[in-house]
């Protein structure tokens, strides 16, 4: 039953995002154009270093594959062993909330 919830809870995210786009005009992109988009614009933002650039790299796959990253995100899986979300914190200087709030509002943001 988990399972089951967590893919339609997805389903539903994503469906939202493209009614919401389509209500106020923008044209509709599969999400996962719109988290590359989103991915291209936050590497141009700055100068990363390797290791911030394969981070942005699973920080894009999960958005594609959860579409909301949450606490628990940090919690399992390879973030969980790599260090969690203190890892992450370290790696981008204490701007990991800054840099999924970019993520967030870029995802929505009307292409150029």
């Amino acid at each position: 039953h988990a399972w089951k919830a967590v893919k339609n809870q997805d389903i539903a995210a994503k469906l939202i995002g493209h009614i919401r786009r389509a209500s106020i005009g923008d044209a509709l992109l599969p999400f996962e154009q719109r988290v590359e988009l989103a991915l291209a614009r936050i590497k141009q933002a700055n100068d990363w270093n390797a290791e911030q650039l394969s981070w942005l790299e699973r920080l894009a796959t999960s958005i594609k594959e959860k579409v909301v990253l949450d606490e628990d995100t940090f919690k399992t899986g390879n973030y969980k062993r790599k260090g969690g979300k203190r890892k992450l914190m370290s790696v981008f200087n204490d701007q990991l909330d800054t840099i999924l709030a970019e993520f967030n509002q870029y995802l929505w943001d009307e292409p150029a």
